[in-house]
């Protein structure tokens, strides 16, 4: 092995500890046979849905994995799944796995998000707010609606989604609205320093750096648009006339409603916006599965290999499970 692919291997494994450490669940299909619930001591079938509870290491310095059933699983940690962020690996499952995961944090554990521990020096929001590097290219940006990068620095909020199963059950559901970095300082949303956000402790220093710049970037750009985000700058003329000091007493009243109507409005336009990205989710984890579905029919771990292989990617230490993900996720996003 060459030094500098073993520093770039070095440091891709580094990213996957600093992005598991804080996240103390997993979900994944089984990959074997051989696992065994915690919960039953009975095996988990191979290519089933398991979750695991991620646990500090005796032996060594990292995690390890106690696996459960679905089933069990949702017995024994029932409410002690605060957010659908705590869980690993939920954006690689299938889209009915996804929304089954959504409506149990719904049902048991939204009560827990949004804890802070400000008094005691922790982190600020920690439950509603998270940074952290994205484990994955499949998540979109809520403020600019394009993918967040694998590898990139991305910033999120919990934010209520009110499906109609969750409506009719009167549970609100929490899920997270993933944003790149400067698209989620735009929404000041969080009006703590980003150094306090949790997740920050486990970015690296030269990333650390960036992040502030941005902020002060940012900051500097909202300063000197009076303190309005950038989606505000451009005032309509009658609200232009109104800060010049024009059409008072009647106008004035007007104004005041217009504005209660423009935040109904701006409600109404950002629910929608969640119900295009939930349905552009969803096609795109059933795109992917239909792919992972027909190289599990058509193709053979030799083949899976030649592809990748082919495509100037590395397959050596993939199992037959990783090389079909690796192949469905080129032939989806390139």
């Amino acid at each position: 092995v060459t030094p500098h692919i073993f520093c770039l291997r070095f440091e891709s494994n580094l990213l996957a500890m600093a992005s598991v450490i804080d996240v103390p669940f997993k979900a994944e299909y089984s990959k074997s046979d051989r696992a065994l619930c915690r919960s039953c001591d009975v095996f988990i079938p191979k290519e089933s849905l398991r979750f695991a509870k991620l646990v500090q290491s005796t032996t060594f310095d990292g995690v390890t994995e106690q696996w459960y059933h679905a089933k069990c699983f949702c017995k024994k940690f029932k409410g002690a799944v605060a957010q659908i962020s705590d869980v690993q690996g939920v954006d690689s499952l299938r889209w009915e796995h996804q929304e089954m995961l959504r409506k149990f944090v719904a049902s048991t554990g939204a009560a827990s998000v949004g804890v802070t521990s400000k008094a005691k020096g922790k982190s600020v929001g920690q439950g509603e707010y998270s940074i952290e590097y994205a484990a994955s290219s499949r998540s979109v940006c809520k403020g600019c609606l394009k993918y967040v990068l694998k590898g990139d620095v991305r910033a999120m909020k919990m934010v209520h989604y009110d499906s109609k199963e969750n409506k009719k059950r009167g549970a609100p559901s929490m899920v997270p609205a993933w944003h790149h970095i400067k698209c989620f300082m735009k929404r000041g949303w969080f009006a703590q320093p980003f150094s306090s956000m949790p997740g920050w402790d486990l970015l690296h220093k030269e990333h650390q750096e960036k992040i502030l710049e941005v902020e002060q970037e940012v900051k500097r750009q909202l300063a000197s648009a009076g303190g309005k985000r950038p989606s505000e700058q451009e005032a309509s003329p009658s609200k232009r006339a109104k800060l010049d000091g024009e059409g008072a007493g009647e106008g004035a009243d007007e104004d005041v409603s217009g504005g209660a109507s423009g935040g109904a409005t701006e409600a109404a336009a950002m629910e929608t916006e969640d119900e295009v990205l939930r349905e552009e989710l969803k096609l795109q984890a059933e795109s992917l599965w239909a792919i992972n579905d027909a190289l599990k029919a058509h193709c053979s771990k030799a083949q899976l290999m030649d592809l990748l292989e082919a495509n100037a990617q590395d397959p050596c230490g993939l199992g037959e499970h990783a090389l079909r993900e690796a192949v469905a996720d080129a032939f989806l996003f390139g």
